[in-house]
Formats: C-alpha cells, sequence, structure tokens
C-alpha cells in the first residue's frame, strides 16, 4: 500500500513539474483577456510609456466567435445500431428503446444545465490549451452526510445532485494527465488525476473516504478580495494558519486506466483515502476534452491568445504613443522672452484654461512663441491597422462580423467573403458539435449503468414519439385543478435503454443565423404553408412562433382536433347560409315550375276534350 501511494505521488509530482509552465501561460492568457495587459516592471527597469493603453483584442475577437460557435437549444437524437431482436424474455425493441433514451437525454441535457458548462468549457479552449468536461453520477452518500448527522451538505455544488447524473466543467487548472502522453484527446494517456480543496471536517464525514482518523490541513485559501488576482493557494505539509476557517484539504482523484481503478490521496497523508474499482464503465476516461488547434506530439493544444500576445502586446504601444502624442498637442508649450511678461500673466498663458486673455504693460509681438509638437507619422496608423487585421485573420473574424462597415468593387464580393469566413467557422463548429456529441455518449452510458426508475414530462412532441415508438410505456395523468385537459409523462426503468447507440445533434442547430433572416424565412415558410394543402398547417404556425420567440407556444396554438371541429362547424353554417340566401330563387323558380306545368295540364285537357267531341259527331252522323 504505502509503495503504491508513493509511486502516485511521484507521478503527480512529475505532472506538476511539466505542467508550472503552462499553469503560468494560462494565468497570463486570462489576464489578457480580462484586460490585464502590462506586464510589471523587473527592479531597476524604466517603462518609457507613460499611458498604457490597453486595446483588447483578445477579448473581443473571443467575445465574437463564441456566439458564432455555440448553439442555443440543441435538439439530441438517437439511433440504435441493432434492428430488433430475440432475447429469452422476449423481444428487444431497439427503436422503442432509442426514441425512450432519446427523450431522457434531452430532459437531462436541460435538467442537468448541459449547455451552460458547455459555454464555460468553449471559453476555456478559447483562452487555452483546453476545455474539460467532466461526467459522472453522484450518489446520496457523496452529497450529504449521515442523516443521524442532521443531513448537513458536503457536496454544495447545484450541478452536482443525489443520486443522479452530474455534467461539469473542470478548471485546467486542476487537471494533470500522465507526462508521456502526447495526444491532446488523451487517447494514449494512461491517467488523469483531478484536484480537489475541501474542509477537514466535510473530507472525514465522507462515507467514500476511510484512513482520515490523523488527516491534516495542508494548503490554506487566501482570497484576493480586492485587485484583480485569483484566489491564493499556499501548499504547505504542515500547514498552521492564524484561521482554521481558511484551512483546507487539498487531494488528488486519479483514475487509471490501466487497472480501472480510482486513488484518493493527500499529499501529506500516508494512506490512500479511497481505492477502488470505477464505478462506472466509459469509452476511456470521464471526461472529455474540447480545443481547436492541434500541437504535434505535445500534449497541451495551442492556443488563441498564445498566437495573438506579441501583436496584442505591440498595439497596446501604438496606443500608448498615440495616446501621449494627443496630450502634448493639447498641453501647448511657450517660449517667452523674461523681460517682457510679468510672471503672474504668464501663468495664465502657460497653465491656464482654454481661452484666457493675458495683459501685459509691453507688447506681446515676438515675445511669446508657441513651441509646435512634431506630426505623427502616418505610418503608425497604417501598422496599427495592419495589427488589428492580422489578430482578426489568426481568429478567422471578417470585418462586417464587428459592425465595422467595408467598400466593396463588387457586388460578389461580400458574398465570397462570408462564404470564406463560414468554410473557416464550420471546422470549429464541428469541432465542438463532435464534443457535445462524446458528453451525450458518455452522459447516456451514466444513465444506462446507474438510474433504477425515471419519471419525466413530455412535451407534445416526445409524447407523439412515444405513441408511436413506446406506446406500453406513456402514462396520461389527469391534473389536480380539476382540469380536463390530461398530462403526459414517461415512466423508464434501466431494461427499457439498454443497448448501443449513435448520437446525433439537430442539423443546422449550432448554425449562426441572424435572427431577422430566421424571421423572414418563417414568414416564407408560413406563406407556403397556408397554400399548399400538403403541408401542416399546425406545424408551420408552431415553427412561425418558434422563430419570433414566442413563449407559451401550446397555449396559443389551438389543437388539431379543435381546428378540425371548427372547420366542420364552419361548413355547415356556409352551407346553411348559402341555402338560406337561395331560397327566395328557389321558390319562384317552384312556382314557375308549377304554372308551366299547370298550363301544359290544361292544354292537354283541352286538346284531350276536342278530340273526344270530333268522335262524337261523327257517330252521330
Amino acid at each position: 500500500m504505502a509503495k503504491e501511494l508513493d509511486k502516485w505521488k511521484d507521478r503527480i509530482n512529475l505532472s506538476n513539474r511539466k505542467f508550472k509552465p503552462m499553469e503560468n501561460k494560462i494565468k497570463r492568457w486570462r489576464g489578457y483577456y480580462r484586460g490585464d495587459q502590462w506586464a510589471p516592471l523587473a527592479a531597476g527597469i524604466t517603462d518609457s510609456y507613460r499611458d498604457k493603453v490597453v486595446d483588447n483584442m483578445v477579448f473581443s475577437n473571443i467575445r465574437t466567435m463564441m456566439p458564432s460557435i455555440n448553439f442555443k437549444n440543441p435538439r439530441i437524437f438517437c439511433q440504435a445500431k441493432k434492428k430488433p431482436y430475440k432475447t429469452k424474455d422476449g423481444l428487444f425493441d431497439t427503436l422503442a428503446s432509442s426514441a425512450i433514451l432519446e427523450m431522457l437525454l434531452n430532459y437531462y441535457y436541460k435538467h442537468l444545465e448541459v449547455k451552460r458548462e458547455t459555454d464555460k468549457c468553449l471559453l476555456d479552449a478559447f483562452l487555452g490549451p483546453w476545455g474539460i468536461c467532466r461526467i459522472g453520477y453522484t450518489l446520496a452518500t457523496e452529497k450529504f452526510k449521515e442523516k443521524d448527522r442532521d443531513g448537513e451538505l458536503i457536496e454544495v455544488n447545484e450541478l452536482i445532485k443525489e443520486d443522479s447524473p452530474y455534467v461539469k466543467r473542470i478548471s485546467p487548472m486542476d487537471f494533470r494527465v500522465d507526462v508521456e502522453a502526447k495526444d491532446s484527446h488523451l487517447q494514449d494517456a494512461s491517467w488523469v488525476s483531478y484536484k480537489w480543496i475541501k474542509s477537514l471536517d466535510d473530507v472525514k464525514a465522507n462515507p467514500e473516504y476511510e484512513n482520515t482518523g490523523n488527516l491534516k490541513p495542508n494548503v490554506k485559501v487566501e482570497p484576493q478580495i480586492e485587485g484583480k488576482g485569483e484566489t491564493v493557494v499556499t501548499v504547505d505539509k504542515n500547514i498552521v494558519s492564524d484561521s482554521q476557517e481558511l484551512e483546507r484539504v487539498q487531494g488528488w482523484d486519479i483514475w487509471d486506466k490501466k487497472t480501472h481503478k480510482i486513488f484518493t490521496f493527500v499529499d501529506n497523508h500516508k494512506k490512500f483515502l479511497r481505492e477502488k474499482e470505477w464505478p462506472l464503465e466509459f469509452d476511456g476516461f470521464d471526461c472529455e476534452i474540447l480545443y481547436f488547434n492541434e500541437n504535434p506530439d505535445e500534449i497541451f493544444p495551442v492556443s488563441d491568445v498564445e498566437i495573438m500576445l506579441k501583436a496584442q502586446d505591440e498595439l497596446n504601444r501604438i496606443r500608448s504613443l498615440q495616446l501621449s502624442h494627443i496630450r502634448n498637442v493639447s498641453n501647448r508649450k511657450y517660449v517667452a522672452q523674461k523681460t517682457k511678461w510679468e510672471k503672474d500673466e504668464l501663468d495664465k498663458v502657460t497653465h491656464g484654461p482654454d481661452g484666457i486673455v493675458a495683459l501685459c504693460e509691453t507688447s506681446p509681438v515676438d515675445a511669446l512663441i508657441p513651441v509646435k509638437d512634431a506630426n505623427m507619422s502616418q505610418d503608425i496608423y497604417i501598422v496599427q491597422k495592419g495589427l488589428r487585421d492580422a489578430i482578426r485573420e489568426s481568429m478567422g473574424i471578417a470585418q462586417y462580423e464587428r459592425g465595422v462597415t467595408q467598400k466593396f468593387d463588387t457586388a460578389t464580393e461580400p458574398e465570397l467573403i462570408a462564404q470564406g469566413v463560414s468554410i473557416q467557422r464550420s471546422e470549429r463548429l464541428g469541432i465542438f458539435e463532435n464534443f457535445v456529441k462524446s458528453i451525450v455518449k458518455k452522459l447516456a452510458q451514466t444513465v444506462q449503468q446507474s438510474m433504477d426508475k425515471m419519471t419525466i414530462p413530455l412535451n407534445e412532441d416526445e409524447f407523439k414519439m412515444g405513441q408511436q415508438y413506446a406506446v406500453d410505456k406513456l402514462e396520461k395523468i389527469v391534473g389536480t385543478d380539476g382540469n380536463t385537459m390530461l398530462y403526459p409523462w414517461l415512466n423508464v426503468e434501466k431494461d427499457d435503454i439498454m443497448g448501443d447507440y449513435d448520437f446525433n445533434i439537430e442539423v443546422g442547430s449550432t448554425q449562426p443565423i441572424n435572427q431577422e433572416k430566421r424571421k423572414k424565412d418563417a414568414l416564407i415558410l408560413y406563406q407556403i404553408a397556408m397554400q399548399n394543402p400538403n403541408i401542416d398547417g399546425h406545424e408551420s404556425t408552431k415553427r412561425l412562433f418558434e422563430a419570433f420567440e414566442v413563449r407559451d407556444i401550446e397555449k396559443l396554438i389551438k389543437q388539431k382536433e379543435v381546428v378540425a371541429q371548427e372547420g366542420m362547424q364552419r361548413t355547415r353554417m356556409g352551407i346553411q347560409v348559402e341555402q338560406a340566401k337561395d331560397a327566395p330563387k328557389h321558390q319562384v323558380d317552384l312556382a314557375k315550375t308549377k304554372m308551366k306545368s299547370d298550363t301544359a295540364i290544361k292544354t292537354a285537357l283541352i286538346k284531350v276534350m276536342g278530340t273526344a267531341g270530333q268522335k262524337a259527331a261523327g257517330g252521330e252522323k
């Protein structure tokens, strides 16, 4: 045990030594993002820049890129890899299972606030070197202390709930990896480790840990209440603090791929706090990595910020020179003949506000000469523009994306530029989509292995899909408010979602679409739908409301059954109205017909009577 512990402590120490230069870089990159871009001078060195101006292209570029790569409300799709097949218990319907798992994952994606965590990972990936997202499952014993100890919280993170899966962003500062690994996706890494800092009471109260009897704090947390710095953690194996409130225990959770074991230890402790098998089986480790720039044969990817640093520093120097020049021009300097000016009047001219009038007994002609400052070279402005363009190009950002007006020689030039930007952006967009898919896949693996029984609410589309694929799992629950409306729910058990599946994100859900363009497209679609009987008018109306981001759409749109009934009623009423309109005409026509019939009958009778009379007269003769 002691030998194994020493081995892992040595590995962590080696990884810390390799990570130390990267840690300093990460702090610098984050400082540039916040605008802290002028490094303090070393002792004995003077700075020629009086005004340290920051033209923060790092922040503006990242804030321009993120909305175009990120997405709003992704839709997860699940597809079974096998057809329905027979088991000893009967037929296993993979289509129904994929439909149930799809609904469950979409529920968890919203419920666990996965988007919020992937947003943080996206920012980490832009700042560098990578974004890290961890997927797992929390037992009730890891969330709370034992019930006889009043149920006090151990883990206060709101995203980590008891007996529930979690998806959580991990700070790159708290992540260590096998020093021999060279693949940034960790495919050749044999282990990874997560640093944690907890209070001594919480560590001892966690039933997952053992050998905590003589455990002592080993770090002191010193929050920077004032200033721009981050929280400072002082590491000391025998720490003594003035305040126990700032004392903490710093430890490491190691996931070893070779043995499939988790090792937990504290640097100044002589025993493992935990040594157990992986609670869940994953394809790889329990984390996913996001980055955009490969760094061949190096574990740490290349940061976008690092590429910008030298150009950003030079841009700041140029802006500082410009401001210094403006101040020199504004604060004019004069040369005066000492014998022709009174001191008080001369002070009015040199130090007084604009528009001051100085009165002196002698004539000021040729006695006060303003010193003209040299004009700033236009080359500085050209270099400044070139630097800004170069920084944008390194991130693949066009001028128009930042709201800058451009003049083009031809009408097709803007379209060609937009196509080029779209091609560059699509690569990063694909990387981010694959990152989300990998998280969804591991979330599905977590749910398949840990879930006992779950009941989730369904929206209209999910309910229809359940009716189509998983009828026997649907239950309608009547509302308690006396309303006759029925609310759909889905009961899910572990056996319902077993199997192997492929996952995808809704096509186009991550595409950057202008809101006005979305509204115009929705209006065009709606107009086409109203003229085409083959298109579902109910669904097109729903898409139109979604484009305009209308809330409570289901409350506004009538159900199809209601629309059909109202249509039938309108049809019947229309027939009755038309009949009422045509009633006088029908009566006139009927009267005319009757008159014609009567006339025809009378005429026929007269002819008959006439014929009979002639026959009778002939007989008498």
